[in-house]
């Protein structure tokens, strides 16, 4: 995971090491639990250009491993993709069956939080009225 910049987010690496692969040596769904991701943040898919790919599809295409509809594709062998919303995205191989042996991630994208008020401090002076500090 690297870090470009406050407002740019942070970039992560899927598979690490081994990339976009049929057989990482993490499951993709324990790499992505041991993660937080935010609005903003990249996230890059290496594998061999031509040979896979990998789909951003619905939650119905995912589980059935459908690459007929998918809502994005990523093709060029060094793809990335940015979170611009919060909630789910789910990701497949372009090669159905690889997609069948677990070559497959969800990601839930954090809520965006609003940065809270800077901290005041009320003082009494008598029971009438009260002075805010900021």
């Amino acid at each position: 995971m690297l870090h470009n910049g406050l407002s740019q987010g942070y970039k992560f690496y899927v598979g690490g090491r081994d990339g976009w692969v049929t057989s990482p040596s993490e499951r993709y769904s324990q790499w992505a639990e041991r993660n937080r991701f935010q609005v903003n943040d990249t996230i890059f898919f290496k594998y061999k250009k031509g040979s896979d790919s990998v789909l951003i599809v619905s939650k119905d295409d995912y589980y059935s491993c459908s690459t007929k509809n998918p809502i994005k594709s990523l093709t060029d062998g060094d793809s990335t993709f940015i979170f611009d919303r919060s909630g789910p995205f789910f990701f497949i191989s372009g090669n159905s069956d690889n997609c069948s042996k677990g070559q497959k991630l969800i990601i839930v994208v954090m809520a965006v939080r609003p940065k809270p008020p800077p901290s005041c401090s009320i003082f009494s002076h008598n029971t009438s009225f009260f002075t805010a500090t900021c």
